[in-house]
């Protein structure tokens, strides 16, 4: 395989819209719900005998649930907003040749597009390494997977002085 992989972290991309659109449609539904009960139980419609009190208060509880749910779905969704604005979109090249293998050094590329001027002003990159190894195995008639972290390091990332954007270079050395 030659050439280069680009990974672009599209993490955030779309969740805040539709988090605020399904937080506002779901705390409408609960408000909606709460003002109904409320109204039935002034106007005397939900009086359902001995248990008349716990069926009102299960009712708000539901309503509650909703509308309650539904605010802090708008809050998260708003808050991706924020951050996919303020972040800008986050792009890793990683050369193909030499190949990624056990005790192999490949130089990968970090930048990120877009975002604040906040963000870009005096950036400050960190990068893990973290190897897992995986293996499936069968007993009987079960197939079974471990997974298990052999590796984990901290690498040095030297960032780019460019004015205005975020990128560096990350030297990814593999355990043998």
């Amino acid at each position: 395989m030659s050439g280069t992989q680009v990974i672009v972290d599209r993490s955030r991309h779309g969740r805040g819209c539709l988090g605020a659109s399904c937080g506002t449609v779901f705390g409408g539904f609960g408000v909606a719900f709460l003002v109904g009960v409320v109204v039935l139980m002034f106007a005397g419609g939900l009086e359902g005998g001995p248990f008349g009190v716990l069926v009102d208060l299960g009712l708000l509880g539901i309503g509650s649930v909703f509308a309650v749910g539904g605010g802090a779905a708008v809050f998260f969704g708003v808050r991706n907003l924020r951050l996919e604005h303020a972040l800008g979109v986050s792009t890793l090249v990683v050369p193909s040749v030499p190949l990624l293998c056990l005790g192999a050094v490949v130089v990968a590329r970090f930048s990120r597009s877009g975002g604040s001027r906040q963000v870009t002003g005096t950036p400050r990159l960190a990068a893990k390494l973290i190897c897992h190894e995986s293996a499936t195995y069968q007993q009987g008639n079960d197939s079974h997977t471990a997974n298990l972290e052999v590796y984990r390091r901290e690498l040095e990332v030297q960032v780019d002085p460019a004015p205005g954007a975020v990128a560096g270079r990350i030297a990814i050395a593999v355990p043998p």
